[in-house]
């Protein structure tokens, strides 16, 4: 998560939600199971409560995390700015539907969220670390009004650099695809070199939170579909016995992860 300043220094023009903002609302629970596990593992597992007040058991055969559940994800937009200020959050991330930080259900246009890292997983010395630096290491405040500033070149040389890689490597991904696939239909595409390039013209820190976080989130979703499609390639075409075979694993904690009500047994199956 890219931070940003106590909300009570000056470095903005305007109040904003907090970043936990919606977080303490029930979720609306997806509750419905395509399919029925049977002779699995539960290693972990709490309650929740919903919005009607039902509580419900959310259990994982494989991870000790405990992850937020943001509840059934209405169809829209992806994750984008708030047209307006007071919408916004001082973090630059936009609350519980966000894919930064929690585990979604799965959906067509996400397919892979599941698949992005943890931020607490990406050291200094990954080839990625830009996409997940904290904003705040490479701005540079303007010492005449603390609510300005530039990001440093290096910084956005970087981003460059990271967004050419991923964009080569997933249209090299795009050569292997079959033809009018949804796999590539649906691939990130906001990060672009025209995105990236406007930071440079960033001036307010308010502005540089808003449009840094959504540029490394462009970049997190890019490197996210490419584990996705590595991974797809390994067990996309086990047979269902194959996969009934697979033993349950211990989940890499590395990535988010999903939940998986509402999927099929086979991409339960996969899941695990």
């Amino acid at each position: 998560m890219s931070t940003a300043p106590n909300p009570e220094f000056p470095r903005y023009w305007g109040s904003r939600l907090s970043c936990t903002a919606g977080y303490y609302l029930p979720p609306q629970v997806y509750s419905k199971m395509k399919f029925e596990l049977r002779r699995i593992p539960q290693v972990n597992s709490r309650v929740v409560k919903d919005g009607q007040g039902r509580r419900w058991e959310l259990w994982s055969p494989n991870s000790m995390q405990t992850p937020f559940l943001p509840g059934w994800r209405a169809p829209g937009p992806l994750p984008m700015i708030p047209a307006l200020e007071e919408e916004r959050r001082y973090d630059g991330h936009i609350g519980r539907m966000d894919c930064l930080f929690s585990p979604h259900y799965s959906g067509e246009f996400i397919a892979h969220w599941p698949y992005l890292r943890r931020p607490y997983s990406v050291t200094s010395d990954d080839f990625a670390y830009v996409a997940y630096e904290p904003l705040m290491n490479q701005w540079d405040v303007d010492s005449r009004d603390p609510r300005k500033g530039s990001f440093r070149l290096e910084f956005i040389h970087r981003m460059s650099t990271l967004r050419s890689e991923l964009d080569g490597r997933m249209e090299d991904t795009r050569t292997r695809l079959r033809g009018g696939s949804t796999t590539w239909a649906n691939h990130p595409q906001y990060t672009t070199s025209t995105v990236i390039t406007e930071l440079m013209g960033v001036r307010t820190w308010g502005d540089a939170v808003d449009r840094g976080v959504a540029a490394q989130r462009g970049l997190r979703e890019k490197e996210a579909w490419l584990s996705m499609t590595h991974a797809r390639r390994v067990l996309g075409r086990a047979t269902m016995d194959q996969l009934r075979g697979v033993q349950f694993p211990r989940a890499d904690e590395r990535f988010l992860g999903v939940w998986v009500n509402g999927e099929t047994l086979t991409m339960g199956l996969r899941w695990k």
